[in-house]
């Protein structure tokens, strides 16, 4: 609750030079940063990927005409072998991921650690 001036705020700042914190701090600050800077990601339009863990993983790309970013995301605390029902290949650069924890296995198939995620710039539209 920014805009009440901390009337009604009930977020804890005892912690926020904790490591943990600081991690988060840093990883909203670059999402903001890469939102920022691409038209694409305010303004593109999106398509949802369907995937083999779906209770677990969450899979998208946002696109326009000219560029595609992927976003799969493994929300369960187990790891997961994702195959992405998609009509392109995932090779392209990575913009964010989690520590670079998510090893890319084919053309379709991700290893996905327990709650790792990951971006990408795709070489070819979605």
């Amino acid at each position: 609750n920014r805009f009440h001036m901390g009337t009604f705020e009930i977020t804890d700042r005892s912690k926020k030079y904790e490591d943990h914190s600081l991690r988060r701090q840093k990883l909203i600050k670059k999402l903001n940063a890469i939102r920022f800077d691409s038209e694409l990601l305010a303004q593109g339009a999106t398509r949802w990927l369907p995937n083999t863990c779906e209770k677990k993983v969450l899979s998208f790309a946002r696109y326009n005409d000219e560029e595609t970013i992927l976003f799969v995301g493994n929300f369960s605390n187990a790891e997961c072998v994702v195959s992405l029902e998609t009509p392109v290949a995932l090779n392209g650069e990575r913009i964010i991921d989690s520590m670079e924890a998510v090893e890319l296995l084919t053309e379709k198939n991700i290893r996905m650690p327990p709650y790792a995620y990951m971006a990408m710039q795709l070489t070819k539209k979605i």
